[in-house]
């Protein structure tokens, strides 16, 4: 008999927490959990930011703290077409480690993503409001876990983001979305933060 999609939560991967470093040699732990939030960074970046947020305003800010954070020593070269504005390079001139560690954690509090139960749920509710399509309740409950891996872990979409993709979605589509329906709406408004938090790590490996 299949499984209801209320039981999805529970066929879940385990995974290790997106807030918590995996267990390395002594000096690379140190130095990486200095660049790590805590659970309790994040929790006030989704919380206080995120949820609730527009994307364009939080990429104003993002983009704002760091440039202070850094004492103006960063390069944002942009372009714009029908529309969208594009980040082409990411320049960052500062030679403060602490400071530039400081832009990464805000960088990456403002990349947050949701909670993976949250987010299941946010994907249970949208799928449940559109037409159904050929799928069993087995079918459907490994395309919610599929598509939970793949936003929280692989591509990472931060939460103010994916929660507008579903409510885009949930209003607007009739059937199912693909992943690269949801893709599609989402990949260009994260590239600011996406391409500032790899240029910070890039900046800080470079000085090591």
């Amino acid at each position: 008999m299949p499984k209801k999609l209320s039981s999805i939560k529970n066929i879940m991967p385990t995974q290790q927490s997106q807030y918590h470093s995996s267990t390395t040699e002594a000096g690379v732990k140190e130095s990486q959990s200095s660049l790590e939030l805590t659970e309790r960074e994040n929790k006030y970046y989704l919380v206080s930011k995120l949820e609730g947020g527009n994307p364009i305003a939080i990429d104003k800010e993002v983009r704002l703290s760091v440039l202070l954070e850094l004492s103006g020593m960063i390069d944002i070269e942009e372009s714009y077409q029908d529309g969208k504005i594009s980040v082409n390079r990411i320049v960052i001139h500062s030679d403060d480690k602490e400071k530039l560690h400081r832009a990464l954690k805000i960088s990456k509090g403002y990349s947050t993503t949701l909670e993976d139960d949250d987010l299941l749920a946010r994907l249970t509710i949208m799928f449940s409001m559109m037409n159904k399509q050929n799928f069993d309740e087995e079918d459907l409950e490994l395309k919610i876990r599929s598509l939970v891996q793949q936003i929280n872990h692989v591509d990472k979409i931060p939460a103010d983001i994916m929660i507008k993709c579903i409510d885009y979605m949930t209003k607007y589509k009739e059937w199912y979305p693909s992943y690269a329906d949801i893709y599609k709406f989402c990949g260009d408004k994260f590239m600011l933060r996406k391409k500032l938090t790899n240029a910070l790590h890039e900046r800080i490996k470079y000085l090591q």
